[in-house]
C-alpha cells in the first residue's frame, strides 16, 4: 500500500462514522427523552429507562418501565409505544422493545429483581403478531408500531 492510500484510509474511515452518527441522531437521545415521558403519563409509571442499540445502519429502541399492578392492557400497551414514538428522533429504527415490570420482587430472584410482566396478550390484542421476545417482553418492528399507532384511535 502506498502512503498515500495509508493516510487516507483511517480519514474515509472517520468520515465514514461522523456520516453514519449524523444519520441515526436527529435530536434528543431515547434515554433523555422517554423516561420523563414514561413518568409524566398517567399510567402509573413509578419507575422507566430507555436507550438504543445500534447494529451497523440499524438502530433498535427500548423502554422499560415498573408498575404497581400485575398486567398491562392493550390500551396501556399502546401508550406506552406512543409515548415511545413521539420521543424517538432517530432515523434508521429496525424495531422497539419494550420491558414491562411489577414493583413486587421476584421471590426466585437472587438478585432482588421485580417480577416481569407478560405484555404478549396485550401486544396481540393490538395486532402485533410475534412480538414475543421471552419472559413477557416484546419486541416489534418499527413500522409495525406507527402503523398500528395510526390504525387504532
Amino acid at each position: 500500500m502506498t502512503r498515500p492510500r495509508r493516510l487516507a484510509a483511517p480519514l474515509v474511515g472517520a468520515a465514514l462514522t461522523l456520516l453514519l452518527a449524523a444519520c441515526v441522531a436527529t435530536g434528543p437521545q431515547p434515554q433523555d427523552a422517554i423516561p420523563p415521558a414514561l413518568l409524566g403519563s398517567d399510567l402509573g409509571i413509578l419507575e422507566a429507562d430507555a436507550g438504543k442499540s445500534v447494529d451497523g445502519a440499524s438502530v433498535d429502541v427500548w423502554a422499560s418501565f415498573v408498575v404497581e399492578r400485575d398486567e398491562v392492557s392493550a390500551d396501556d400497551l399502546r401508550e406506552v409505544l406512543r409515548l415511545v414514538v413521539e420521543n424517538t428522533h432517530i432515523t434508521n429504527i429496525a424495531g422497539v422493545s419494550i420491558i414491562g415490570q411489577s414493583d413486587e420482587v421476584d421471590p426466585d430472584s437472587p438478585i432482588g429483581a421485580n417480577v416481569y410482566l407478560d405484555l404478549v396478550p396485550a401486544a396481540d390484542a393490538l395486532g402485533l403478531d410475534d412480538a414475543d421476545d421471552g419472559l413477557g417482553t416484546i419486541r416489534v418492528d418499527w413500522d409495525d408500531v406507527v402503523r398500528m399507532l395510526e390504525e387504532t384511535p
